[in-house]
Formats: structure tokens, C-alpha cells, sequence
């Protein structure tokens, strides 16, 4: 990705309400039923690999729990740093 350039990532997410854990559950019984899929936090993620102007926005859909991340790469590179904060080489 170029300096400068934008991302964005819609994606099913950690809950923040009670009844999205819902679909956690759905997902320990059954897997399958969820496509194999499972929410994720990528928030950390974007950070550690230097993303700047980074802003997220929660939805919940019928208890569905998904996550939309706008983010710019920075104009000048930065080390990138693990989702801890550690270094990354």
C-alpha cells in the first residue's frame, strides 16, 4: 500500500452488548454453522502495523456483531510493532 493510501475492513467482531455473544456460542456448538468464521478484534492489529487517522465504527444487526475500520498508512514509515506493542522484525 502506498504512503498516504486508505484501508478499510468490515469484518464480524468481539460483541459489546450482552446478547452478541450469541453468535460466540453459536460458533462453540456449531462452527459450521457460522461458515467457520468467528468474531475477531482488529483494532489492536491496525494499530501495530502503524495505521494512522484510525477510526472504528461498532455495528449490531439483528445481535450480529461486526466491525467497519477506516485507516490511513502513514506518508512516512514508521517500524511496525506487534498487536502488544512489541517490535516487529
Amino acid at each position: 500500500m502506498r504512503p498516504g493510501g486508505r484501508l478499510v475492513i468490515v469484518s464480524m467482531t468481539k460483541g459489546e452488548h450482552w446478547y452478541n455473544g450469541l453468535w460466540e456460542t453459536i460458533y462453540r456448538i456449531k462452527p459450521s454453522w457460522l461458515g467457520g468464521c468467528r468474531g475477531v478484534a482488529l483494532l489492536p492489529y491496525v494499530r501495530a502495523a502503524g495505521f494512522e487517522s484510525i477510526k472504528r465504527v461498532f455495528i449490531s444487526e439483528m445481535t450480529f456483531p461486526s466491525e467497519v475500520i477506516f485507516a490511513v498508512k502513514p506518508r512516512v514509515a514508521r517500524a511496525p510493532h506487534g498487536p502488544a506493542g512489541t517490535a516487529v522484525r
